[in-house]
């Protein structure tokens, strides 16, 4: 069995989520036996790799256009700045199916070239709800203008591509009902009852082929979680004695989200903290200093993460935004101990059995303190087994795939 996979971005080294999930799906697939001719894009410090000629039969790397006056067109800028000429080229040397790694990538969905292929997309997250979340968090004029811009762009683009695609992965189970539900079929719906003016009688009539409609997007989009590094879950019985949080320091919302603990949780409790993440940003690096319980740890080594995770007695996975799936949560919970989650952060994973969740700050704070001397149990690691070794395995994950090619 041959695939095509167009990558948003060079998926070695898988330091950061998406890399992550697009490298781990390529080695399951790889595993079950699929020749994989992988595309991907160069773009700053993500560079050709010969790892993954490990996997791949062949890989083409392309180097993205970026630049301002890729600005200038009514595709989102992280569609055109990736419609490179020679992926088309390379992907009509054969008529194999093509799987496509987010919006990103799907700048020739629509192309006649392609138009009897069969095209598979994998959707990250709702790109132009995080644009827009990114415009709503971010201070400066020019990039909220930017992402507000790429959100819109990103909302029309969408739509295209939902029609022109065959068979669709959703990251998490709430966005698959996004993608099922009323925006793309009842809304349109509402548009033609208002445009046409239909009867009664009609429109109960266009609800009842509703119905229908929504069984047949059912079957074209499925939950497809995040691909990723574990195989087994090895957390430790016992306790640990501190707590740890854990991401991407240099992401807005990430110290946006790690400040809120801070100033609501961490300065407020006599416990060791540790912080732990890639590239900090400065205004977090001077709000640790003021506290004796807090320590930042910057830039770890994959290694030095695993250690951190597999220690602690918490691991606190906190978010502004509901967005996707994090792949840190699921890290915390095959390697860690007690996950204490807010509600935005296991929003429609199918996660929430496994994390404890909490409401405020004021909660979390009685959590901490109710948790710091407990042990963690066998009986919990069993529960998570059961879970995250079956719904949340590479290799059962990949045949979900290969089912669809």
């Amino acid at each position: 069995m041959k695939l095509h996979i167009v990558s948003f971005d060079v998926p070695y080294p898988p330091n950061y989520g998406g890399a992550v999930d697009v490298f781990y799906k390529i080695k399951a697939l790889h595993g079950a036996g699929v020749k994989i001719t992988l595309h991907c894009f160069t773009y700053r410090d993500r560079q050709k790799d010969e790892i993954l000629e490990t996997f791949c039969e062949k890989v083409f790397y392309y180097k993205r256009k970026i630049g301002f006056f890729q600005h200038f067109s009514n595709l989102p800028y992280i569609v055109k700045s990736r419609q490179h000429p020679n992926l088309l080229k390379n992907l009509c040397t054969d008529d194999t199916p093509i799987l496509f790694e987010g919006l990103h990538t799907c700048a020739f969905i629509n192309h006649p070239l392609l138009e009897h292929r069969k095209k598979l997309v994998r959707m990250h997250n709702i790109e132009w709800e995080y644009y827009e979340h990114l415009a709503q968090t971010e201070k400066k004029i020019f990039k909220k203008i930017f992402f507000k811009l790429e959100s819109t762009k990103l909302k029309r683009f969408e739509e295209k591509v939902f029609f022109k695609g065959d068979i669709f992965f959703s990251i998490s189970l709430e966005d698959k009902k996004y993608f099922t539900g009323e925006y793309f079929i009842e809304q349109e719906i509402l548009k033609n009852i208002l445009r046409n003016n239909f009867s009664k009688k009609e429109i109960e009539k266009r609800n009842s082929e509703l119905q229908i409609e929504k069984k047949i997007y059912d079957k074209k989009i499925f939950f497809l979680p995040p691909f990723h590094a574990e195989e087994k879950v090895i957390s430790k019985t016992g306790r640990g004695k501190y707590i740890l949080y854990h991401g991407d320091l240099s992401v807005n919302d990430n110290v946006e989200s790690v400040m809120e603990l801070i100033e609501n949780v961490f300065s407020k409790i006599d416990v060791p903290i540790i912080i732990a993440g890639k590239n900090p940003d400065k205004k977090l690096i001077n709000a640790i200093k003021k506290h004796k319980n807090i320590k930042l740890i910057p830039n770890p080594s994959n290694e030095e993460l695993q250690t951190l995770i597999y220690d602690a007695q918490i691991n606190i996975l906190h978010t502004r935004h509901t967005s996707g799936m994090k792949l840190k949560l699921l890290h915390a919970l095959f390697v860690g101990r007690f996950c204490f989650a807010n509600k935005e952060m296991v929003l429609g994973t199918g996660l929430e059995n496994l994390c404890q969740i909490y409401n405020s700050f004021d909660e979390l704070k009685e959590m901490i303190l109710g948790t710091m001397y407990k042990d963690f149990q066998g009986k919990e690691i069993l529960k998570r087994k059961k879970i995250l070794e079956t719904s949340f395995s590479n290799k059962n994950n990949a045949a979900v795939i290969l089912k669809q090619l």
